[in-house]
């Protein structure tokens, strides 16, 4: 996902058919308890539906955008949805508490003065043997200088995940579309690990 001109609101309509992301698909076959999982950035809650259909017993969907409330009305499992509009920054992560976390390109969208503290925030707040999933971007991803942003080398990516085993750690480079900047240079990194 990218900043869009008109908002994250348009872009999570935008994606809203999309299927669910396949990296989480593969991070929820490592889950050894499905009891509780926060998907960040949860926007058109693509990944938040896959959550609830693959038996977690509670799903925190996390998004700043306040339209997040009204799409997550009616969503089948809803008894079992939390929906929390809120920064990463400001939210206050549940130490021990999640079996699961999935960003989904959502990261690299905090400041570097903020992203240790909370990527430090989501480590604490997974079970012991709980699964990060998630994407970061590299330094030749085309928003390299957009404010506000984060990137990391691969060394900074393993670092962050060095008290965690990593399960994958996947670096990709392509030229591909965007939302509404056609097409751009992508750099990214996939990353399933394990506390």
């Amino acid at each position: 996902m990218e900043k869009q001109p008109k908002g994250w609101g348009a872009f999570a309509e935008h994606v809203k058919e999309r299927a669910p992301d396949e990296t989480l698909q593969e991070a929820i076959t490592y889950v050894q308890d499905r009891e509780a999982a926060l998907d960040m950035g949860a926007g058109a809650l693509n990944e938040t539906k896959h959550l609830l259909a693959s038996g977690f017993q509670r799903v925190v969907a996390l998004d700043a955008e306040p339209s997040i409330v009204e799409r997550a009305k009616g969503q089948a499992g809803g008894e079992r949805l939390e929906v929390i509009v809120s920064r990463f920054e400001d939210y206050e992560f549940p130490p021990n508490a999640f079996d699961l976390v999935n960003a989904r390109y959502s990261l690299p969208f905090m400041s570097p003065a903020s992203f240790e503290e909370v990527f430090a925030k989501i480590k604490a707040s997974l079970k012991f043997g709980g699964i990060f999933t998630g994407q970061m971007f590299g330094p030749n991803d085309f928003r390299n200088n957009q404010e506000g942003m984060t990137m990391h080398s691969r060394e900074g990516v393993e670092s962050l995940l060095s008290d965690m085993e990593i399960i994958e750690l996947e670096e990709e480079e392509y030229d591909g579309p965007t939302y509404s900047q056609g097409t751009q240079h992508w750099h990214v990194y996939t990353v399933v690990a394990r506390k």
